[in-house]
């Protein structure tokens, strides 16, 4: 939903990415977790916070014969800095009253957790 400039060839991107596994609400089956995830979260999340340059939702899919983690998808929020991510993760008060009010409308809270990384992209430009 926001893009930014990737590593190339094996480098490191720029900045980090943090990683949200998510697990759906109880009262929503995978689809209406995804819609809501894509058509009212990533909107809130995309205005309200300025300091993610880069915003990305993978909705997990059940595949025959594959083992599914329980996971019903991972947030990838990208930051240019430490700096955005500190003092741009939220617009101010207003911003992170909308993030934190949505989020409890399609996420299990007591399975919820992040995870900081570096990205490394290996891709053939050729």
């Amino acid at each position: 939903m926001k893009a930014r400039a990737r590593g190339r060839n094996g480098q490191r991107s720029a900045g980090f990415t943090i990683l949200c596994p998510v697990i759906r609400a109880a009262q929503l089956t995978h689809e209406k977790f995804d819609a809501h995830w894509r058509d009212n979260h990533g909107p809130i999340h995309i205005a309200s916070s300025p300091g993610t340059c880069h915003y990305e939702q993978l909705s997990a899919r059940s595949i025959a014969g594959a083992e599914h983690s329980g996971w019903d998808g991972v947030g990838l929020l990208s930051f240019a800095s430490a700096d955005d991510w500190k003092n741009g993760l939220f617009d101010g008060p207003e911003g992170q009253r909308a993030i934190f009010e949505d989020i409890p409308r399609f996420l299990r809270l007591d399975r919820g957790e992040t995870l900081p990384a570096s990205e490394f992209v290996f891709r053939d430009d050729s």
